[in-house]
């Protein structure tokens, strides 16, 4: 028997996402209706995102897995004697995923939730968010893609500093 056919030790672990759902999602245009008539074409936007996991019930393989991304616009409005920051919108998304884990002891299981989860939620995230932008008269926002891999090291990095 060959390396490669050797039985491994560890079971490679199972993901599967059961439910999605949002579980939050607010808009808002503080200066409506105003801001409709000034609103840049292209205004700067502003991306924040986090994901967190926790699990439903003691030794239970399910898990919630909340990803929030935020998009807020500001833009200086030169027009008057001072400049000053003008919130265009805000626009919060938390989105949630039941997700059923068949391995708790497998030692990669904190990345499949906060890293696989997000990953396989985020195009349903990024039609969301374009669609209530464009449904409130917004610039449409177009997500690119988010390394959540990247965020989950850099988290990691920070809470072991």
């Amino acid at each position: 028997m060959s390396p490669d056919e050797l039985p491994s030790k560890t079971a490679a672990p199972d993901l599967s996402i059961t439910t999605q759902y949002i579980k939050e999602l607010y808009v808002k245009i503080p200066n409506s209706p105003y801001i409709f008539n000034i609103i840049p074409k292209s205004p700067e936007l502003i991306v924040k995102v986090d994901v967190n996991a926790n699990q439903l019930n003691q030794n239970s393989p399910d898990f919630e897995v909340v990803t929030s991304i935020s998009c807020s616009s500001m833009f200086t409005n030169e027009d008057k004697a001072k400049d000053t920051q003008i919130c265009i919108f805000e626009i919060v998304l938390k989105y949630g995923a039941i997700t059923s884990l068949n391995n708790l002891n497998h030692p990669q299981f904190e990345e499949l939730l906060m890293v696989e989860t997000p990953t396989l939620v985020f195009p349903e995230m990024r039609n969301i968010i374009l669609n209530i932008s464009r449904e409130s008269n917004l610039p449409p926002i177009f997500l690119q893609r988010i390394n959540f891999r990247n965020l989950y090291e850099k988290r990691k990095q920070t809470n072991n500093s």
